[in-house]
């Protein structure tokens, strides 16, 4: 977490880039739902990230999960 002006402390939370799976436990490595690794910053930027649901960065706003489209 961190601080944000007059004491406030903004929240910063691991997602899951394979099934945006989101969480505030820090203890977690792996998503729960695909036991992918769990990522706290954007990959593109480094950014936090800082708002749920998590699909583009709040920063540079690069797609946070990865799609998985079957070829035909």
């Amino acid at each position: 977490m961190k601080s944000e002006g007059c004491g406030r402390i903004k929240k910063h939370y691991l997602y899951c880039p394979e099934c945006s799976f989101m969480t505030e436990d820090w203890n977690a490595k792996r998503c729960g739902y695909c036991n992918s690794e769990l990522m706290e910053r954007c990959p593109h930027c480094g950014a936090p990230v800082l708002e749920r649901p998590a699909i583009y960065c709040g920063s540079c706003g690069a797609k946070l999960r990865q799609s998985r489209v079957p070829l035909q």
